[in-house]
């Protein structure tokens, strides 16, 4: 089932008898199973241990905690994979072999109350928010994305102006040209490829033209919509919810990184950023 194999929706109510306590099972990388044994309306439970847990807290600089690259690690070889058959008895085995030393090197590394306490429990709890997916007030993200277009267009006009014409305002090299050549405005910046127009030499330029404000604005209303207004839309699942994945086993300080969307970037600073916070909403009768 998890590998998308011939198995089928028929083994679903197999899957669910053996997803329970009463069966004890190991894994590697289990939270993203357990996710999509939960979105089927199945249990999760009974996970003893996850090897690829268990790697991540080992050493968390490496990056990689995939099967093969931690069987390498730790039992000096890399699983079969000559059918898929053979890949999945072999990827088994090799979880089973990779459970013993992994469990020993934790208990030497003093990192038993860190794996069983928090880390290996967390798995479960980060499948359950990812399966259960933030609300997000559609018709409010819309309504923003309409204000925000609106926004832009008078943006477009006051740079247009300058310009005597429409240009295209992403370009740095047809931007640079019209701040420096045409309105001949002080360059800050020249890199190889001409012109720099990055935040920091706006910025020094604010005051010299009425044109950089209009530009700043602009460039900060394009990323609000299309990351946003437009990004999240895209993003939003059946259920009106926003269903994002939680990556445990990536950063080197144990921190989680979010993606598909990012939802740990939502903006604050900014007023108007910020707004985009408020279109995330509970669930009716909840808070």
């Amino acid at each position: 089932y998890y590998e998308q194999t011939a198995l089928g929706q028929d083994y679903l109510p197999v899957l669910g008898q053996l997803m329970t306590k009463e069966i004890a099972k190991i894994g590697h990388d289990i939270k993203p199973m357990m996710r999509e044994l939960l979105e089927a309306g199945l249990p999760a439970e009974g996970f003893l241990f996850d090897t690829a847990v268990a790697s991540y807290l080992l050493d968390t600089g490496h990056g990689d905690h995939d099967l093969p690259v931690v069987a390498m690690a730790y039992l000096g070889f890399t699983p079969p994979a000559d059918t898929p058959l053979a890949a999945l008895f072999s990827s088994a085995a090799t979880i089973e072999a990779l459970y013993g030393p992994l469990k020993e090197k934790l208990r030497e590394q003093g990192m038993e109350d860190l794996y069983y306490g928090i880390d290996f429990p967390l798995c479960y709890v980060l499948a359950n928010m990812e399966a259960d997916g933030v609300r997000v007030d559609q018709e409010a993200l819309a309504a923003f994305g309409s204000m925000l277009r609106e926004r832009i267009a008078e943006c477009e006009k006051v740079i247009f102006s300058y310009s005597e014409g429409p240009f295209n305002i992403n370009s740095t090299k047809q931007l640079g040209e019209l701040l420096f050549d045409k309105l001949g405005l002080p360059p800050v910046k020249k890199t190889k490829s001409g012109y720099s127009t990055n935040i920091e030499v706006l910025q020094k330029l604010e005051d010299k033209h009425p044109i950089i404000p209009a530009i700043m604005e602009y460039r900060e209303l394009t990323k609000l919509n299309s990351t946003y207004a437009e990004g999240l839309q895209k993003t939003i699942a059946s259920d009106g919810r926003i269903h994002t994945t939680f990556k445990n086993l990536l950063t080197a300080t144990g921190r989680l990184s979010s993606t598909e969307p990012n939802l740990q970037n939502i903006p604050v600073r900014k007023t108007l950023g910020s707004e985009i916070r408020r279109m995330f909403v509970p669930r009716e009768g909840w808070v």
